[in-house]
């Protein structure tokens, strides 16, 4: 071989290196692209599950309260019923005892 053409071939041997390099470059980027693109993804996709759980834990705990609320309404009439009852049943004896107190002092 001509000294020529051993340039030639270490020249052509070097362009050949140089577009393998670029394309590993160019392919590099890309996974990292590719990566942060499926950590983004990820990310959102744990977000909205944690929001989805939040919200849903949200409804139930806005519905024990509820159901809280109502139950203690109810025992709230209830009580307030009986001590009605309690008053038109007693309200002369107590009265005769409040004025006897009073009075008799």
């Amino acid at each position: 071989m001509k000294h020529v053409d051993v340039i030639n071939k270490i020249i052509e041997v070097e362009h050949q290196a140089q577009q393998l390099a670029d394309q590993a470059m160019d392919k590099r980027d890309h996974l990292e692209e590719d990566l942060r693109e499926s950590t983004e993804s990820l990310r959102r996709g744990y977000m909205e599950q944690a929001q989805r759980r939040i919200d849903l834990r949200r409804e139930q705990e806005e519905k024990q309260t509820a159901e809280k609320i109502e139950a203690l309404s109810i025992v709230h009439k209830m009580e307030k019923e009986n001590m009605e009852k309690l008053y038109r049943e007693h309200r002369e004896k107590w009265t005769q005892v409040l004025f006897d107190k009073i009075i008799a002092g």
